[in-house]
């Protein structure tokens, strides 16, 4: 296939997979809405820079001469690092003011465009004596490529230091993708500046489609939990390996002065010992590995059958929530978490009774957590997206409550609470159909995410809970007229 063809068909299908991105946003974009406007735009002035670096990676431009493009894809790098600033900090959800960097970031590429254009008719070179020469367009090579790694590295910083501050494992699992989509866009651009672009612009097109898939994405897989896969596979794989290999050099070093000695046999031999004895050998390998990174699982039932043994004297409310608050948080690993009893208030109106909840700490334990009566308090309505989901789902994560749209209308008091309590996940409990409790616990001590064997646990105590806590008096239904 000639040049000139092979760009025609890499254009269309480079063309069509940015298409495909952009329906794709429109198609989800009620997910993410504040983000979904940056991404298309990122995603659209993504286009030339890709299709500009193809043509001149097949040095073949039907229209345009090669100076040209390459200014004009100067310019591209800016406008794309400005408008990823901006769309770093959506993604991170930072308030603050943006109209400031977008008037500097775009008043700083209409300057590069009229040096590098000419507009105002300056000399060129700008500067010539002293055997030092400075042309016009390396002042603008420099201005333009100045703003990139400014805007670029405010975006990396912005990362850097959300992830920092964020103490929830499935925001910093979010922010981990975020790393890898600036780090194959400043790539892409850094080699670009340096006269070294990739074939295509292929590390900036890889950027983007991870991005699309990032934003877009709200149960993203754990990144730490692959990690620890890949290497646990790893390791359990070359012990293997070495095994085999060992097995094989031994029975081969002790039995080659025997008479009629096979190499072959010898070789079937060992691997049919080692076939019988792999799966024991493999769990045990396993086993060790799960010690050396550690693993997440533990033994479920042990642990539900010695938290029903601790539990089952205790009738005081107090001493059962502080027990079970206590198991559970040293048994996972949790850094702090709290239990709250709910007071279900009846107002009455002039044709109807209105009613709410009023949640109450009882108690709380871990870092930086009050004592339980002095834990914030909060009313909440049966309105409340919070109530309904806690309503209709065995749990709740504040992860949920940050990114799901249906959160939006969320009072500011009860964001305000939340915000206050810093934790990770929401246990409601129930009596009869009856919503009498929460547990509420924050971040592990591993900064592993809660998984579903967690849950599961958390709730089956919960469930054991319910008997100590319907007796008591500070549950029962309140009646306001």
């Amino acid at each position: 296939m000639g040049t000139p063809n092979l760009l025609i068909v890499l254009s269309t299908l480079v063309s069509l997979l940015f298409l495909l991105l952009i329906i794709s946003i429109l198609q989800r974009r009620s997910l993410r809405e504040q983000s979904a406007g940056l991404l298309i735009d990122y995603v659209i002035s993504s286009w030339p820079w890709v299709l500009g670096h193809l043509v001149l990676w097949l040095d073949r431009s039907p229209f345009l001469p090669h100076q040209f493009i390459s200014r004009i894809l100067l310019y591209n790098a800016l406008l794309l690092a400005v408008i990823f600033f901006h769309l770093t900090r959506t993604f991170l959800r930072r308030d603050g003011r943006t109209r400031m960097g977008w008037i500097i970031g775009l008043g700083w590429l209409m300057i590069g465009i009229v040096l590098g254009e000419n507009w105002l008719l300056l000399p060129d070179p700008l500067w010539q004596g002293n055997n030092w020469v400075l042309p016009l367009s390396n002042l603008t090579f420099w201005i333009l490529s100045a703003g990139w790694a400014t805007f670029m590295g405010g975006a990396l910083w912005l990362s850097m230091r959300a992830y920092r501050q964020t103490q929830q494992p499935l925001h910093r699992n979010r922010i981990m993708y975020w790393f890898s989509v600036t780090a194959f866009i400043i790539a892409d651009g850094f080699l670009s500046l340096v006269g070294s672009a990739t074939p295509g612009g292929i590390l900036h097109l890889a950027g983007v489609v991870i991005a699309t898939y990032v934003i877009l994405t709200h149960g993203l897989p754990d990144v730490r939990h692959a990690a620890r896969r890949i290497v646990s596979y790893l390791i359990i794989t070359s012990l293997t390996v070495a095994l085999y290999t060992a097995g094989i050099l031994a029975t081969q070093y002790a039995f080659e002065s025997v008479p009629g000695y096979s190499p072959w046999l010898a070789v079937a031999a060992i691997a049919l010992v080692l076939a019988i004895i792999f799966d024991p050998l493999s769990k045990t390998v396993q086993r060790f590995v799960n010690q050396l990174i550690s693993d997440t699982r533990y033994d479920l039932r042990r642990l539900v059958q010695q938290y029903s043994a601790n539990i089952s004297n205790i009738v005081d409310l107090e001493q059962l929530a502080t027990m079970a608050l206590t198991f559970i948080c040293n048994e996972l690993q949790i850094r702090r978490g709290a239990v709250y009893v709910i007071h279900h208030v009846r107002q009455s109106e002039t044709e109807a009774q209105q009613e709410y909840f009023k949640l109450r700490g009882i108690v709380g334990t871990g870092d930086g957590l009050p004592p339980g009566f002095e834990l914030p308090e909060v009313v909440l309505t049966p309105q409340s997206p919070v109530v309904q989901n806690l309503r209709d789902l065995p749990s709740l994560s504040q992860y949920d409550i940050d990114l799901l749209p249906k959160f939006d209308t969320t009072p500011l008091e009860e964001k305000a609470w939340l915000a206050q309590l810093n934790m990770d996940i929401y246990l409601p409990i129930y009596a009869s159909d009856e919503w009498i409790g929460l547990l509420i616990f924050g971040p592990k001590r591993s900064g592993d995410r809660y998984y579903d064997h967690d849950l599961f646990f958390a709730q089956n105590a919960g469930r054991s809970n319910r008997r100590g806590t319907r007796k008591c008096p500070a549950v029962r239904r309140s009646q306001v007229s």
